[in-house]
């Protein structure tokens, strides 16, 4: 039953980075198609689609660093997380797995788009926000999961110091 039980959670763990890949690289054929030659405004003054190659990683840091650099550190960095996510399985709960499926279905689609074009597609241009780097979708999976992951562990720390106070003041 257990065994049953993890290879459930391994498929919908699978099938649910595959899927995200899938609509994320979608996205970037939409950009490259439509937004290469013209910006696309989806929103006045708030969002708008403009094709841009990054050749760094995040936000455009280290652009014309070496690429093998680059895609070694992602690989390196996203293996950790699958590890992770293997040894752990039986501890992390169902929010938590999403969120570092989430996490790492950004990377590798960002490494897929290292590895086969020899940069990143970024797109998404946040007009609302003064000075922010244009991105992707798996640039928002990545931040948005670990901002939630970030969040979630401090509200889980800021509990068990709680109850361990609640503890000591019973003795």
């Amino acid at each position: 039953m257990k065994k049953e039980k993890t290879s459930n959670r391994f498929v919908r763990v699978l099938t649910l980075i595959i899927v995200l890949i899938i609509v994320e690289q979608l996205t970037k054929l939409y950009a490259i198609r439509f937004t290469k030659e013209k910006e696309q405004v989806i929103i006045k003054n708030v969002l708008s689609f403009s094709y841009l190659e990054n050749t760094g990683i995040a936000f455009g840091i280290a652009q014309g660093d070496s690429k093998m650099l680059i895609i070694g550190s992602n690989i390196i960095v996203i293996a950790i997380i699958i590890r992770f996510m293997i040894m752990q399985r039986e501890k992390i709960g169902p929010k938590t797995m999403f969120l570092l499926s989430t996490a790492v279905a950004g990377g590798l689609s960002n490494l897929i788009d290292r590895i086969f074009r020899g940069y990143v597609v970024d797109f998404i241009n946040l007009l609302i926000i003064p000075s922010y780097p244009r991105c992707n979708l798996a640039d928002i999976f990545l931040v948005v999961s670990w901002f939630l992951l970030v969040f979630a562990l401090v509200a889980k720390a800021k509990e068990e110091l709680n109850m361990n106070k609640e503890k000591q003041g019973t003795k």
